[in-house]
């Protein structure tokens, strides 16, 4: 994980500044709706969103203003196309639908210096 962490260090990246979740507990997994409102505080437009999800939760949709958009997932790096980018100041709202079971690393893993989920 910190290999795939280092490929987005520098890039510009979203503010989240508002996020509502409703989550609902399904026996051993979670299913979770969240409503975040996000802003570019950079001084260059943003392409791309970046956010961090546990490996174990599998992404149903997002939704931006009504629309469906593209994502791709990379472990635990979850990069989302906005429709169009996100200028500098710019504020935009996402809706992030997810579920599953979190995934955790025991401590004889963590020991053995694994740093990626299995």
């Amino acid at each position: 994980m910190k290999a795939i962490n280092k490929e987005i260090v520098g890039k510009p990246r979203v503010s989240v500044t508002a996020c509502q979740l409703d989550l609902i507990h399904k026996g051993k997994e979670i299913e979770v709706k969240a409503d975040a409102a996000i802003k570019n505080n950079t001084s260059n437009p943003i392409d791309t969103y970046y956010f961090s999800l546990n490996p174990g939760l599998e992404i149903q949709k997002v939704i931006s203003n009504g629309k469906e958009l593209r994502y791709t997932r990379n472990i635990h790096i979850i990069s989302i196309e906005p429709l169009k980018p996100l200028l500098p100041n710019g504020i935009d709202s996402l809706y992030i639908h997810y579920s599953g079971k979190i995934k955790v690393l025991t401590p004889i893993e963590k020991q053995a210096g694994q740093d990626y989920y299995q």
